[in-house]
């Protein structure tokens, strides 16, 4: 399934793959029999990452907070192992010609830690951190919990995009009912708000994997494509 999931990414030929955390349920060692074919991932620009909340390994029997930390700096050990850039409070800056060819366009990708608005859910973010020197016209942001976008990020920076997870939709919708609307505010989708900043978007993927229980009921696994074009 993996096989085929990254045959159909490539085939989009990706400036940017950006992978918004979640790499592993519980445990480090659930990545090694993926690593070679999470490798053929391919895009001009590279692949970003950030850590969602399970990949500090919470949910597990640790005996120390030592031995979790441990597993947690083997997550980022084989994201970086795999070839992605792991985006730990940084940002990267992409540069293409303008239409007129004049000057450069600057695209700033940021990437946080995880951050939450829910107590039960590991928040290790810094926002400002993140952001330091990235001064690209437009700004997109890389932050595995939506609750993260009102809390921090909207109508409060100039972040025009926001790129999240987290949520799975709950891997169900029924009868156009879906449960995870009673969690989070917004779920799934694209959202978007006009603000003293401008017009600023938050997209929740509804990701590839599962949680809690091995199935998807009216919630497909999702590869989200972004075209961004110039406002002229």
């Amino acid at each position: 399934m993996l096989s085929k999931i990254i045959d159909r990414v490539n085939a989009e030929n990706p400036d940017l793959i950006v992978f918004s955390g979640d790499l592993v349920t519980t445990h480090p060692d659930e990545i090694r029999p993926f690593v070679n074919e999470l490798k053929r991932l391919k895009a001009n620009d590279g692949i970003v990452s950030v850590m969602g909340n399970h990949d500090y390994c919470p949910y597990n029997s640790w005996t120390s907070d030592s031995q979790q930390q441990a597993a947690t700096d083997k997550v980022r050990e084989s994201e970086r192992r795999i070839g992605w850039n792991l985006l730990d409070n940084s940002n990267i800056s992409l540069v293409r010609r303008s239409p007129d060819g004049n000057s450069d366009d600057i695209l700033s990708v940021i990437g946080v830690e995880n951050i939450s608005a829910m107590k039960q859910f590991e928040s290790h973010g810094d926002l400002k951190k993140a952001m330091s020197g990235a001064e690209g016209q437009f700004k997109i942001l890389v932050s595995h919990d939506p609750t993260h976008w009102r809390v921090e990020v909207l109508g409060k920076t100039d972040i025009g995009l926001m790129l999240s997870g987290h949520t799975h939709n709950a891997q169900l919708r029924l009868l156009g009912l879906e449960p995870s609307r009673l969690v989070f505010k917004e779920n799934s989708g694209l959202y978007t708000e006009d603000t003293v900043n401008g017009r600023q978007y938050l997209y929740v993927n509804n990701g590839l994997g599962t949680t809690l229980f091995p199935a998807r009921i009216g919630v497909k696994a999702e590869i989200t494509v972004f075209t961004l074009r110039h406002a002229e």
